[in-house]
């Protein structure tokens, strides 16, 4: 899926605010989207409230929470660490913390509600993927153990698909 504003995404694989670690985890396992107008029945959340917004939305409806780095044209020139969810059935992002997300780019990866959920009861952090909780706590391998990056993108991309079904 081509979007002229994808090539700001790849500005955080350039160790943006130390964050080189996750750049790479999400170089090598998290999918691109862009982003789509909410649909009717999904409300915005707190303007700059982004993890506990799309934990909110994923815990209260069909919504997949997702995380890694977004872009938005009224938020600098770099993307940040951001959250959002995706609609399983569609595909459509649903980011209800920015009200207008005309030009929005997304890379980040799917998070389980379970894996959620405890790591919210562990550290108190909404999100997941943070320098600080995520990555220097272990997080990031209990999450994604399960990828064996020397196998095939393509069967890495079935187990994902399979793993993500049987939760």
């Amino acid at each position: 899926m081509h979007h002229p504003n994808f090539h700001l995404i790849d500005q955080c694989y350039a160790e943006p605010f130390g964050q080189e670690a996750m750049a790479r985890f999400l170089a090598a396992h998290g999918t691109r989207k862009r982003a789509t107008p909410l649909p009717a029945e999904v409300r915005l959340g707190i303007p700059r409230e982004a993890f506990r917004n799309a934990w909110d939305l994923a815990l209260t409806s069909r919504a997949e929470y997702w995380e890694g780095y977004a872009w938005h044209p009224e938020c600098g020139a770099l993307p940040f660490h951001h959250a959002w969810c995706v609609d399983p059935r569609s595909g459509a992002v649903w980011d209800t913390t920015w009200r207008d997300v005309e030009g929005a780019v997304y890379l980040g990866v799917y998070v389980p509600t379970e894996r959620l959920c405890a790591t919210l009861n562990e550290t108190g952090a909404f999100g997941i993927l943070d320098k600080g909780v995520g990555f220097e706590h272990r997080t990031v391998a209990d999450l994604w153990g399960w990828i064996d990056p020397t196998r095939p993108a393509a069967l890495r991309d079935r187990d994902r698909r399979r793993h993500r079904l049987t939760l």
